[in-house]
């Protein structure tokens, strides 16, 4: 017995993002329109390389031998992340926070310089004394 057919349709977006293809794995871009199914298993999706038939790792394939490709790698990978099981230490939830807001407050003082430093010198540029008004002095 022959598995139903899954026809992608075009779908128009009402969000210009990227979406994972489900075919090679790769991405859609911020496309108005996308090719898609819906099946019980989930959502099928196509990108614009697939339909075009090319793209780096897959030049020429056909869309069986893609989902192949794609299906190949995704086993790999998740070989690596079961390999990772039981070695993996991150620092706590605290901490990333404490982290996050030095580096936020290290940026905002950088921006704060770099704004006011070019106002600082810009004000320093005319000959001490000397006002100008309109371009005028």
């Amino acid at each position: 017995m022959e598995a139903e057919k899954i026809e992608l349709k075009f779908v128009e977006t009402k969000f210009l993002c990227r979406r994972s293809c489900t075919i090679c794995g790769g991405h859609t871009e911020k496309d108005y329109v996308l090719v898609e199914a819906e099946f019980p298993g989930g959502t099928v999706r196509g990108c614009w390389r697939c339909l075009k038939g090319d793209n780096a790792d897959n030049r020429g394939c056909t869309v069986d031998e893609r989902l192949a490709k794609h299906a190949e790698r995704l086993e790999d990978y998740a070989r690596h992340i079961r390999s990772l099981v039981g070695r993996v230490r991150v620092p706590s939830f605290q901490a990333w926070q404490a982290e996050e807001k030095r580096v936020e407050q290290r940026l905002m003082r950088d921006i704060d310089e770099a704004i006011w430093g070019k106002l600082d010198a810009s004000l320093h540029e005319e000959e001490p004394g000397e006002f100008v008004e309109n371009g005028i002095k």
